[in-house]
């Protein structure tokens, strides 16, 4: 379970840097923190076979990360409830190659997070502007974007299965390129997720042929990033 809620941070913090510039002169490391209550959703039409490949296509991949709260890389909190969104299209050829030809990453606070006792239940409903980041900080913080649209998110999840209760450290990714480390303590639950996502009023989540969700209790929960 703590792999699953590394993942649930992962995106979290991955969205809230955006990306980070092409070619970086020394390694850094960045720290994210999520507390409190949350739930993370997925919605894809990729529908990969045993050897984690796909058949030529269209594809795309959206992933809804909400919190009670959140930190930045400089150790500020973010106010009230958040929540973040990103999404990506590729195409698949003929030769097994994938390109992408669109994806954003954009986080907004949210009108409304509720989690039920029990990870019973959750919903979230966010309205927020999308935008793609071209500039960073030191702390890898957003100083530069340009905007696309307006997001709308409104989710609702049912809790499915035992809660499960998680303390350790989860490790992924490769050194010079893309690291982090999840370590925390806290409790979560999968669940069905249904409800809309768009991107100037057009679905993000339309044709979805897998979903995937869980909703979460974290007493601690951080990342902590390094890029080479």
């Amino acid at each position: 379970m703590l792999r699953r809620m590394a993942m649930a941070l992962a995106v979290v913090a991955s969205l809230l840097i955006a990306a980070l510039p092409a070619a970086a002169a020394t390694e850094t490391t960045a720290h994210y923190q999520l507390r409190g209550s949350g739930l993370s959703a997925v919605f894809s039409n990729a529908g990969y076979d045993d050897s984690g490949s796909l058949a030529p296509g269209d594809y795309f991949e959206t992933y809804i990360d909400a919190a009670a709260s959140m930190s930045k890389a400089d150790g500020s909190w973010t106010p009230g409830s958040y929540v973040c969104v990103g999404h990506n299209e590729f195409t698949v050829d003929a030769d097994g190659n994938s390109l992408y030809t669109f994806g954003f990453q954009a986080c907004g606070e949210a009108t409304t997070l509720t989690i039920d006792k029990g990870l019973s239940g959750g919903h979230v409903v966010a309205t927020f502007r999308a935008e793609e980041c071209v500039a960073w900080d030191e702390f890898k913080n957003c100083t530069e974007s340009n905007t696309i649209g307006d997001v709308a998110v409104n989710l609702t999840l049912s809790g499915i299965g035992s809660i499960e209760r998680w303390h350790g450290t989860s490790s992924e990714g490769t050194a010079g390129t893309y690291q982090y480390t999840a370590h925390g303590t806290g409790t979560s639950r999968s669940a069905d997720a249904s409800g809309s996502v768009t991107l100037n009023g057009v679905s993000l989540t339309t044709g979805a042929t897998g979903t995937a969700g869980w909703m979460f209790e974290s007493k601690r929960g951080m990342v902590e990033i390094s890029h080479g």
